[in-house]
């Protein structure tokens, strides 16, 4: 903050040293020194962004989660089905090997 005009009233001092006073005490409780002192209603406004920000990150992360998972489960339903056609086959050759009498 920069120092008062000379001229500057009294209340205006008060307010400048009372800003200053606030930065100080914002940024010994780990707030960044170029971050802006908030009132309340801009910090619950902040607040909420980062609540959405997060939900809408978490809500991305769970449909690629989902997506994967139907890939996985098309991926081992074609597999099963591949393993059912093989037992069929290999079932349907030893039955024709029976028949013809060579086993």
């Amino acid at each position: 903050m920069t120092k008062p005009r000379k001229g500057q009233s009294h209340k205006q001092k008060r307010q400048l040293k009372k800003a200053q006073d606030a930065s100080v005490a914002a940024r010994s409780d780990g707030q960044k020194e170029n971050e802006p002192i908030l009132s309340p209603s801009s910090k619950a406004a902040h607040y909420y962004r980062r609540r959405a920000d997060a939900a809408e990150a978490e809500n991305v992360r769970l449909k690629k989660e989902q997506k994967k998972s139907t890939r996985r489960e098309r991926r081992h339903k074609k597999q099963i089905s591949d393993l059912k056609n093989q037992v069929k086959a290999a079932e349907k050759e030893l039955q024709d090997a029976v028949a013809h009498g060579e086993a």
